[in-house]
């Protein structure tokens, strides 16, 4: 399987959205319409336009899209979301503690990766085991700050989003009750990693010409890559 090349530069990402969540069998001569509906329906679909700049850049981008054998190969591809995730939020700034604050922080100040409320490190985990086809989970944490409904998390292989709590997240517990879209393809235990800081997707080039490079005097242009969820 190819390996997502992280030293290219993205510098354009939609959001994941579902392709074909829904079903409908279409309008009858008066005009009615009914909708089937099923919540693991409908795969990820999202795009990722990278900055290709340097030797490197068009080496290791080559690389990849030649390794996924158009639409044949797969691969664990980040979605970008981060500036979205549940980090920390600085009490003297009000400012995100994220992975880079938290390195420049612990370099003057060693004690402030191990305070729960300053750390820029996310841990949250399953809370309970849930089945295959779940809508609704259990999310523990154990480090890491509010969770909303909107944000994206991957388990596994596979890529969810948040769509309701059963009560808003106010950091007087550390579990809450998620709906989630699409549901499991696949059981979960207790303990489960749940990665909201860098969410992953198996998934699938959408199209065998994607990833083409039109190269500006051979050496500068950007490159979209357009990806669908595969299981």
């Amino acid at each position: 399987m190819p390996i997502w090349p992280d030293t290219l530069t993205i510098i354009k990402a939609t959001r994941p959205n579902r392709r074909n969540p829904a079903r409908s069998g279409g309008a009858d001569q008066t005009g009615s319409q009914q909708f089937v509906f099923a919540p693991g329906g409908g795969v990820w679909t999202w795009s990722l336009t990278v900055a290709v700049r340097t030797r490197d850049d068009v080496l290791d981008l080559g690389a990849f899209v030649e390794g996924m054998d158009g639409q044949a190969g797969t691969a664990m591809v980040p979605i970008y979301d981060g500036k979205r995730s549940p980090w920390n939020i600085d009490p003297l700034t009000g400012g995100a503690i994220t992975p880079a604050k938290h390195a420049a922080s612990i370099a003057d100040d060693p004690a402030f990766a191990t305070n729960p409320i300053t750390t820029g490190l996310l841990d949250f985990r399953l809370g309970a085991p849930a089945g295959l086809n779940a809508t609704r989970v259990t999310i523990a944490r154990y480090r890491g700050g509010l969770i909303r409904p909107g944000m994206f998390f991957s388990v596994g292989s596979e890529l969810k989003v948040i769509t309701a709590l059963n009560v808003p997240d106010s950091g007087a517990s550390s579990s809450r009750i998620a709906t989630i879209r699409p549901w499991l393809r696949a059981a979960r235990s207790a303990g489960a990693a749940l990665e909201f800081g860098r969410p992953v997707s198996l998934a699938r080039f959408a199209s065998d010409d994607t990833g083409r490079q039109d190269l500006d005097l051979l050496r500068f242009g950007q490159v979209t890559l357009d990806f669908v969820e595969a299981f």
